[in-house]
């Protein structure tokens, strides 16, 4: 007597026979049926053999359309617009992960998913892809949600063949810019505050309306900025990193031109440039870069609208000023020692000439500049000189091409001209990221004009009370704000209607 788990084993042998094969089974089956019964059970002969027919249709025909199926997975599979490359753990992951597709599938009709399996020496991996209008999207959701929901599978990477053309365009999910510079969105991580970690995307608008980065030493600010970087570049947008620490070279492999302005590449003696009206611009950068006090603020304008062409002039028209009494002594000598530390060390290449950035991402590496008051003068110079250019370039109902300015430690640089920045360079497609460690130091005004805020821990009382009441928080995140984990953050964006709670995917992409 055959037992269930005996014709589980004979329909398993069966199964995995060719067709030519099971052909033989059924025949010589037919042969020793014949044989036993003869002609005196004739009729249990031909029901037997009845079913035996039936059984051998059914095989073929369950043959024929699992490789009708394979088949068409192959030829859709050249059409997935993503493609998970993932490795299971074990036999029992991959089979929770088909169930996972399956409940998956039934809320999502318009993505269609292709599982394809590979068994290669005791490993098992594969491909998972992602047909449709919300594909990008998807295939971020089950990395983000896979390592949480389903032990035992991880997603490797995630690989972009083409377009749908029945579909919604890919632009509005991989940051890929549009013809206008603007649609696209870049991937910043997932949210942490949902059932399923969900992708987390800023849009051009998010940036366009300025980002800030607010956080403690170590609490992942630098890792935020670079992930909006390189991120921005890859979707052909003109990134300008000003790089107070020299945390950024790395981003080179990333296809950034690292600029040393010790050695003179970005010079930004806006003097030099010929230009009247920037001549307030240094006089205003002066003041505020070496903290000038009135009559040396006086002093020096005076040698600037005398017509100095340079920096260097300037320092040396102040020099050869009279001394008429012991004060105008004090302050001349008190504002050539600040001056001066822009020509000491090597530095002066900094301010020697004139040099506009533009076409391409670089990371300017201020951190070579010794000194920090030289390094404050410099960036906000550049500062000004980014901001003259652009609002001179522009005119009205042109779309200028954005140029983002990424600004690490933005508390040494807060100034007059970093407010006027904030405040109305978007329209001249000039649009800031920076990370500051002192909200506090930036100020409400600061606050007020940046749109996208990302809040990573922060240790102070003064700061945590000034992020609160900007992200109108409640006061129980005075406890709690100290406690995020590195790389997460709170985010508010203009499209959301309230904070979330996110974590910064710091993967680097080759």
């Amino acid at each position: 007597m055959i037992t269930g788990g005996g014709m589980g084993r004979i329909n398993s042998v069966v199964d995995s026979a060719p067709l030519y094969v099971r052909g033989l089974i059924a025949t010589f089956s037919f042969t020793i049926l014949f044989l036993i019964l003869k002609k005196e059970y004739i009729f249990i002969y031909i029901i037997l053999f009845s079913l035996l027919i039936i059984f051998l249709l059914y095989k073929i025909k369950k043959y024929i359309l699992i490789n009708k199926i394979n088949n068409d997975k192959i030829i859709e599979s050249k059409v997935s617009q993503v493609e998970a490359q993932i490795v299971f753990d074990s036999s029992e992951s991959l089979s929770n992960l088909s169930k996972f597709i399956e409940k998956r599938s039934s809320g999502k009709p318009r993505t269609t998913y292709e599982l394809r399996v590979i068994y290669k020496n005791g490993e098992i991996s594969g491909t998972l892809g992602f047909k449709g209008p919300e594909s990008v999207i998807e295939a971020e959701v089950f990395r983000a949600a896979l390592p949480t929901l389903i032990p035992g599978v991880r997603i490797r990477r995630l690989v972009i063949n083409s377009t749908d053309a029945g579909g919604s365009s890919m632009q509005e999910h991989t940051g890929v810019k549009g013809e206008d510079g603007r649609t696209g969105m870049i991937y910043l991580g997932r949210r942490l505050d949902s059932p399923v970690p969900a992708p987390v995307y800023l849009s051009m608008n998010d940036i366009e309306g300025h980002v800030g980065v607010y956080g403690s030493t170590g609490s992942g600010k630098s890792t935020t900025l670079s992930v909006i970087s390189r991120r921005l570049r890859r979707t052909g947008i003109d990134v300008l990193v000003i790089d107070w620490t020299g945390e950024y070279g790395w981003l080179k492999s990333q296809g950034f031109e690292v600029l040393d302005p010790q050695r003179g590449d970005l010079p930004v003696d806006v003097l030099s440039c010929d230009k009247v009206s920037w001549r307030s611009l240094a006089i205003e950068a002066l003041v505020r870069a070496l903290d000038l006090t009135e009559p040396q603020t006086f002093m020096l304008q005076q040698a600037v609208e005398d017509g100095a062409a340079s920096l260097r002039e300037v320092y040396e028209r102040i020099g050869s000023l009279p001394e008429a009494s012991k004060w105008d002594r004090e302050v001349k000598r008190a504002l050539l020692r600040k001056l001066g530390l822009l020509f000491a060390g090597g530095v002066d290449r900094a301010f020697r000439g004139c040099k506009f950035p533009g076409g391409k991402s670089v990371v300017v590496n201020v951190s070579a500049l010794r000194g920090y008051y030289a390094r404050r003068t410099y960036v906000m110079l550049l500062l000004s000189m980014l901001f003259t250019v652009r609002a001179s370039e522009y005119s009205p109902g042109m779309k200028p091409s954005p140029l983002v300015v990424v600004v690490d430690e933005a508390h040494n640089v807060s100034s007059q001209i970093f407010m006027t920045i904030l405040s109305e360079s978007r329209k001249y497609g000039l649009h800031l990221v920076y990370a500051t460690q002192s909200p506090a130091i930036i100020g409400d005004q600061a606050l007020l004009n940046t749109n996208t805020k990302i809040v990573h821990s922060i240790r102070s009382q003064k700061d945590k009370r000034v992020i609160i009441d900007s992200l109108g928080l409640s006061d129980a995140w005075m406890e709690r704000l100290d406690k995020l984990p590195r790389g997460s953050a709170i985010l508010q964006k203009a499209s959301e209607g309230k904070p979330v709670l996110v974590e910064i995917d710091a993967e680097r992409e080759s």
